[in-house]
């Protein structure tokens, strides 16, 4: 399969519904994305921040953003934010190309940091992530480890992202 991951300034209604799914899942998460959104508080357009919904066929199967870290004044910490992947979609690598798509917008950032959902622990450990036992966050990743880790050159990206995934469910 081939998820397209890409930037994305609004949120449509697929978006919505995915984040209404999300939440009744116990996500609360896709709550506070959709208030924060809504009220503008949170839509992922200051400098080096990003928002990038993952599609396959043109259906929408998972979404995730990074933002200055908001529970820091060092400008030079990020955060991943509001990562989620449809229950039918998950452990097909769509989390993780979101992830290191998301990652390699991270220029403006030393580190990154997050809280992990319930039980996605092992999940961010398996991308390089550290568990941090700060308060506010569970992992983080300094970017330059990142971006060694996805043997890139740089922490730049294109602005779609086509991923071939391979499906190797029966």
């Amino acid at each position: 399969m081939t998820v397209l991951i890409a930037p994305a300034d609004t949120l449509g209604a697929d978006t919505i519904a995915l984040a209404a799914m999300a939440r009744d899942e116990g996500f609360s998460f896709a709550g506070k994305l959709l208030d924060e959104w809504r009220s503008g508080a949170n839509r992922f357009m200051q400098p080096g921040e990003a928002w990038l919904e993952a599609r396959d066929g043109g259906v929408l199967v998972g979404f995730g953003g990074l933002n200055r870290c908001p529970y820091t004044e060092d400008p030079s910490v990020g955060r991943l934010r509001h990562l989620y992947v449809r229950a039918d979609r998950r452990a097909e690598g769509v989390g993780r190309a979101l992830v290191e798509a998301l990652l390699s917008r991270a220029g403006a950032f030393a580190r990154v940091r997050l809280r992990a959902a319930d039980g996605a622990g092992p999940f961010y450990d398996r991308l390089g992530f550290s568990r941090s036992g700060e308060a506010d966050a569970t992992h983080s990743i300094e970017v330059w480890k990142a971006c060694r880790q996805r043997d890139a050159a740089s922490v730049s990206a294109p602005h779609l992202l086509a991923v071939t995934i391979e499906d190797d469910r029966p």
